[in-house]
């Protein structure tokens, strides 16, 4: 199990949403993608619950050097969170120190649903890093390399189209209860059934560094009537950005909600033909 971070109060079970959602019409397309402001997002609001049950998604990208208040929650809670003992000794990447300012950072929430109940005893940390969910479930635009370790992917993948991109491996690991109890505040609240975090890892200590100082990706899901409700946030923690790389990911939600409703289509249809087997 994945450790956690102290330095924010888990949300007690009072203080827990309540989540009702209709279930019924979500099919494996994703035909519509909401682009929020990470301040915006509420899942019991009628517009977005609206999206979420017609199989739309809500998505929030930022690229910046000053964390506002809710996005300084996503980075506190997110950024340290390792299956390693030790991640600056063993997986050589620096630890965040909460508060500092000196790091610009990328970050981007997706929710959505998965009609599939069954898929909360199915996913293991193995299953989710298999080369037969991620083949079926990236990006048609990503590269997928051969797996070293049964818990572990790589592969690369466009960031900015023509501009940015580099090769990426994570490590799949799933989230002890005491780190979902506090990841609950970075999502209104709303408890938590079981969770996985990627985080990424190097090939040896020996690899070509690149501006990504950490790459820290948690999928939290939550069991609602007739499946799951999926939380998937990533902060990504730079060295630096040319401030035109600020300005194009900006500019970037557009093609970044493209890509989000291709990936959470691939899922549902690589889930559909899981699940019908089992049936």
């Amino acid at each position: 199990m994945t450790s956690t971070s102290n330095d924010c109060s888990p949300v007690s079970p009072d203080e827990e949403q309540s989540i009702t959602l209709n279930i019924s019409r979500v099919a494996d397309e994703c035909p519509d993608i909401k682009c929020l402001g990470f301040d915006d997002y509420d899942v019991m609001r009628s517009e977005q619950k609206e999206i979420l049950e017609q199989g739309g998604a809500l998505f929030s990208l930022d690229c910046t050097h000053k964390l506002d208040a809710t996005q300084a929650l996503m980075v506190n809670e997110i950024v340290n969170l390792s299956s390693f003992d030790d991640e600056a000794r063993d997986n050589h990447v620096p630890k965040y120190v909460h508060g500092e300012d000196s790091y610009p950072f990328m970050l981007v929430k997706v929710v959505y649903l998965l009609p599939f109940p069954d898929f909360i005893d199915w996913i293991t940390p193995e299953k989710l890093a298999s080369t037969s969910y991620q083949s079926k479930c990236q990006l048609s635009s990503h590269i997928l390399w051969e797996q070293d370790r049964a818990d572990t992917f790589r592969f690369t993948k466009p960031i900015i189209p023509l501009v940015f991109k580099m090769t990426v491996q994570f490590r799949v690991s799933e989230l002890a209860r005491d780190t979902l109890d506090a990841l609950a505040a970075c999502i209104g609240g709303i408890s938590i059934s079981k969770g996985m975090l990627l985080e990424r890892t190097k090939r040896s200590s020996h690899s070509k560094s690149d501006r990504c100082l950490k790459v820290k990706s948690v999928l939290l899901y939550t069991e609602v009537n007739g499946g799951l409700l999926c939380h998937h946030l990533t902060v990504i923690m730079l060295a630096s950005v040319p401030k035109f790389v600020t300005t194009v990911v900006k500019q970037y939600k557009s093609l970044g909600s493209n890509e989000t409703s291709e990936t959470i289509s691939n899922t549902r249809k690589y889930l559909r033909s899981v699940f019908s087997k089992t049936s």
